[in-house]
C-alpha cells in the first residue's frame, strides 16, 4: 500500500486543481517570453518562429499536465478521507467483513 500525504492542499494547489489551463497560461507566459527574448537574435525564418512557439506551447502543456495531476491527487485525497470516515463509523465486525471483501 502506498502512503499518501494527508495534508490539506495549499491555496496555490487548490487554484491549480480548479483551473489547470489558467495556471498554464499564468505560469507559462513569463517563461515563454524569456524563451522568445533569448531566441530573438537567432530567429531568421518562419521555421525559427514556429520552433519558438512550439517550445512555448510545450511549456504550457507541462504546466497544464502538472495541474491536472494535482487535480487527480486532490480527488484521491478526498476519496480516501471519505473512506476513512466511513470506516471509522463502522463496528469492528463490519470492518473485518469489509476488509475480507
Amino acid at each position: 500500500m502506498r502512503t499518501r500525504s494527508y495534508q490539506p492542499p495549499t491555496p496555490v494547489q487548490r487554484f491549480a486543481a480548479r483551473r489547470p489551463v489558467l495556471l498554464a497560461v499564468y505560469a507559462g507566459t513569463p517563461i515563454g517570453l524569456v524563451i522568445a527574448l533569448a531566441a530573438w537574435p537567432r530567429v531568421r525564418t518562419v521555421a525559427d518562429v514556429a520552433f519558438v512557439l512550439a517550445n512555448w506551447a510545450l511549456v504550457y502543456c507541462v504546466f497544464a499536465l502538472v495541474a491536472y495531476g494535482e487535480r487527480a491527487r486532490q480527488r484521491l485525497l478526498v476519496r480516501d478521507r471519505r473512506r476513512s470516515r466511513r470506516a471509522a463509523g463502522r463496528s469492528p465486525a463490519d470492518r473485518s467483513r469489509a476488509e475480507a471483501d
